[in-house]
C-alpha cells in the first residue's frame, strides 16, 4: 500500500510540473512569487509536492551513486519545457559558476550539505567580462528547497561538503541553440569570464519510482 501512495505522489508531482511548465502565466506568476516575494502560491505548492520526495523514491543506491570527486547524473524527465533530473555530488566535488538562461530552477536538496552562491549578472563589457553582484551565500543542509530565476539569482555555483543528493527541476529545459549553459570563473571578486571547466561527470540510469 505503500508503495501506491508514494507513486500516485510521484504521478501528482510531475503532473503538476508539466501543468505548470507549459503554461506562461504560471511561470510569471512563480518567478514573481520568487523575485518579488509575491503571496506564494506556487511555491507552497511546489514545496508541499517536493518535500516528501526522498532518497529511497528516486532509486537511489548510495554504495553505486556517489563517486569520489565525482558528480553522478541521473536524468528522470526532459522535454522542451521541463527537465528533472538527479545530481548525486560526492563530498568535494562542485560545479563551477553557470547560467540558466531564460529559465527558473528549482533545486532541492534532499540530502548532505552543500555551499551555494548566487549571483545576478550586472554589465557585460565589450571584452565578455561579466560584472556581477552576490545575491545569496550560504551553508545549506538538506533537505531545503532553492529557487532562481531569469532576473534573480540566475549564476549559481555548489560545492558539496559531503555526499549530496540534488533532484534538480528547470523550466523550460537547456537548448543547446537556444538556452545553451555557460560556464564562468571569477578572476577578481564579482568578475567574470566564460571558461570551459574540466568536470568529473558520469551517467547512470533513472531506477526510481514512476512519474508518469
Amino acid at each position: 500500500m505503500q508503495k501506491v501512495i508514494a507513486e500516485d505522489s510521484f504521478r501528482d508531482l510531475f503532473q503538476f510540473l508539466i501543468r505548470l511548465s507549459s503554461d506562461s502565466s504560471s511561470l510569471i506568476d512563480l518567478a514573481n512569487e520568487i523575485e518579488l516575494n509575491k503571496p506564494p502560491f506556487y511555491i507552497n505548492e511546489t514545496q508541499q509536492k517536493l518535500i516528501s520526495v526522498t532518497a529511497e523514491d528516486l532509486g537511489i543506491d548510495k554504495a553505486s551513486c556517489f563517486y569520489p570527486k565525482f558528480i553522478t547524473y541521473i536524468e528522470v524527465f526532459e522535454n522542451r519545457n521541463l527537465s528533472i533530473g538527479i545530481f548525486a555530488m560526492s563530498k568535494g566535488s562542485a560545479f563551477p559558476i553557470h547560467d540558466h538562461p531564460h529559465m527558473i530552477g528549482i533545486t532541492y536538496l534532499i540530502f548532505g550539505e552543500i555551499s551555494l552562491i548566487n549571483r545576478d549578472i550586472i554589465s557585460i563589457n565589450s571584452s565578455g567580462i561579466v560584472t556581477t553582484r552576490v545575491l545569496k551565500e550560504e551553508v545549506a543542509v538538506g533537505p531545503q528547497i532553492f529557487y532562481l530565476t531569469a532576473n534573480s539569482g540566475n549564476l549559481h555555483e555548489i560545492h558539496a561538503h559531503e555526499d549530496s543528493l540534488i533532484l534538480d527541476i528547470f523550466l523550460p529545459s537547456y537548448s543547446e541553440d537556444e538556452r545553451p549553459c555557460t560556464y564562468y570563473k571569477e578572476i577578481r571578486p564579482n568578475l567574470l569570464i566564460r571558461y570551459n571547466p574540466n568536470l568529473f561527470f558520469r551517467n547512470m540510469q533513472y531506477l526510481g519510482k514512476t512519474f508518469n
